[in-house]
């Protein structure tokens, strides 16, 4: 075992929904991850060599995030309906992301992970119109979404022709459109 970690999570969820005006369905998520990383002192001497700085390295990160998701609608006469919505999301680094060694799978293009890598953060918001007949419906939306730490795959070129790729989190994200079905 190289890597020793303890993970603590806590979600707390609630929901409230009612009937009216307006309907006010909503949810709160609560999550604590807590992520504490040492290495052992028996670690292949191979392996230090190769990334030297993982012995005795501790991850200072805090991981507490709330994730509120709100959504409100009303419902006209004729069948019409208006609704809206807030929701925060996360995605997570995969484990081959965060692997700190490199991958050897190609001698002139290698992998490496990174252990610094935060997970992205979504706010996502849209509003739309739904209008229903006796079996059909049609809906229009408009939506914004603006993400946080974007995960990105980084290669550079070494002198001697061999490609490293790595992730990193580069900048923000802002996407907006048109949605409609039917």
């Amino acid at each position: 075992k190289f890597l020793q970690s303890s993970k603590n999570r806590i979600k707390i969820y609630l929901v409230i929904s009612g009937k009216g005006f307006p309907k006010l369905p909503y949810s709160c998520v609560y999550q604590n991850v807590d992520q504490n990383k040492k290495s052992t002192k028996d670690l292949a001497a191979s392996l230090l060599s190769i990334f030297p700085e993982a012995l005795h390295k501790k991850n200072e990160k805090d991981y507490i995030h709330a994730f509120p998701s709100v959504h409100l609608s009303n419902e006209f006469e004729g069948g019409n309906e208006i609704q809206l919505s807030y929701s925060k999301r996360i995605k997570r680094p995969s484990y081959r992301n965060l692997n700190p060694f490199n991958s050897y799978a190609d001698p002139l293009n290698q992998w490496i992970g990174n252990p610094g890598l935060n997970p992205e953060l979504t706010h996502s918001m849209e509003l739309s119109h739904i209008k229903y007949w006796k079996k059909s419906f049609i809906s229009s939306g408009i939506y914004y979404r603006h993400t946080d730490s974007v995960m990105q795959r980084i290669k550079t070129l070494d002198s001697l022709g061999i490609s490293t790729t790595r992730p990193e989190n580069l900048s923000q994200s802002h996407s907006y459109g048109i949605e409609l079905s039917f």
